[in-house]
């Protein structure tokens, strides 16, 4: 569990100096912005390589049952999520919905996995990745963010739904591989 709180914490940190713009602003003025975003890149990988290792090593801690209807609500839940994560690149409606796509996808993400899941692992993992997606929402927020423009025409969001769609079904197949979890039988 200690690779998976030092990941957490690592990934989460180097996230936030973003918003920390005195902090960001006099690492950039130091080391140059190339530096700064290659420190970045590393530092979150690092934190990410952490995470996954340590899901993978984290003993079964069972904390809650979960609600009967939380596996069954995390499945809508999570295809939402990933046309707020793929939509938002794509100029589809859900810039016109909130100013913050990947991180509202994110929070549902995080939201699903917790009605579905009442251990501890998944409690620091998506309980993590839900605080941080709700504390940066409410920080840019505070900082003027606003509501993108629509510019996707209905065959583009069509086809961003497809996308979404095929990789959706593609994360359900796939999550016993990479979560260890079959979600088919």
């Amino acid at each position: 569990m200690a690779l998976l709180v030092a990941g957490l914490l690592i990934f989460f940190t180097v996230h936030f100096l973003p918003s920390m713009t005195s902090l960001r602003g006099k690492l950039i003025g130091r080391y140059g912005e190339g530096i700064y975003k290659l420190g970045f890149s590393l530092m979150a990988a690092v934190g990410l390589l952490l995470i996954i290792v340590g899901v993978s090593e984290a003993p079964y801690v069972p904390l809650y049952e979960p609600p009967a209807f939380g596996r069954m609500l995390a499945i809508p839940l999570v295809f939402l999520a990933l046309y707020f994560v793929i939509g938002r690149r794509a100029g589809c409606r859900v810039r016109k919905l909130t100013a913050h796509p990947m991180l509202v996808g994110v929070s549902l993400w995080a939201v699903a996995h917790l009605l579905a899941n009442g251990d501890l692992m998944s409690i620091l993992l998506f309980g993590s990745f839900l605080t941080y997606s709700v504390t940066d929402i409410v920080l840019a927020n505070r900082r003027g963010a606003k509501k993108g423009e629509v510019t996707a025409s209905w065959s583009k969001e069509l086809l961003v739904l497809f996308v979404v769609a095929a990789v959706f079904l593609f994360l359900v197949w796939a999550h016993r591989y990479y979560a260890g979890m079959p979600l088919m039988p």
